[in-house]
């Protein structure tokens, strides 16, 4: 847990799929485009394809950024952790799924909280 935000890792594009399948669905999802076996692109795609994971998608890298990602928003690389944050901010506003009694603890909520108050 940084910052109040808990994350999982993912190995690889395919890892990220089967976790995104098997598991409590994330928040938001950071998601490098570079990546073996399942690309960012397609796996992109292939959530997009599947109507119950319309989670939100912020992609990053340092190479050219693909056309037509369907991703809120995009990171080129390097980029501080103050953009992030704001990234992921802005989506937990936009959601509000733990805000106040939410089902989330320890969350991006609490962590937005604190943010919110610092600037």
């Amino acid at each position: 847990m940084h910052n109040g935000i808990s994350a999982r890792a993912a190995v690889d594009g395919q890892d990220a799929l089967d976790q995104i399948r098997s598991r409590a669905k994330p928040c938001v999802i950071v998601l490098e485009l570079d990546m073996p076996r399942v690309t960012g692109p397609q796996l992109i795609a292939a959530l997009r394809a599947d109507s119950a994971h319309s989670i939100p998608v912020v992609s990053m890298t340092a190479a050219t950024t693909p056309v037509d990602l369907q991703t809120r928003a995009h990171l080129a690389k390097p980029f501080a952790l103050s953009q992030l944050l704001e990234v992921l901010f802005r989506e937990c506003r936009r959601c509000g799924l733990c805000d106040g009694d939410g089902p989330v603890l320890g969350s991006l909520f609490d962590a937005r909280q604190r943010y919110d108050h610092e600037i």
